[in-house]
């Protein structure tokens, strides 16, 4: 699984939002997270913020986003 089937994952399947709440919740518009999940980010400087920002605010495990290492939850308690 690459990173963008882990941030799809994660929105479908461990947040169960709509491309467009995520979005929302990220600053960006639903566009950007439909051409994150489809690989179609091709520049660093566009991908490594959102990257970052995705694990601040769902507090998500770097390792997991970037590498599939569990735990994907940073903090287990929640």
């Amino acid at each position: 699984m690459e990173i963008y089937d882990r941030i799809k994952y994660l929105r479908k399947k461990v947040l169960n939002i709509s491309q467009e709440k995520f979005g929302m919740e990220l600053g960006v518009n639903r566009d950007v997270i439909n051409n994150i999940e489809r690989n179609r980010l091709k520049k660093p400087e566009q991908k490594e913020p959102l990257y970052q920002l995705i694990c601040t605010k769902f507090d998500i495990n770097e390792e997991w986003l970037r590498n599939g290492t569990q735990p994907m939850k940073k903090n287990l308690d929640t």
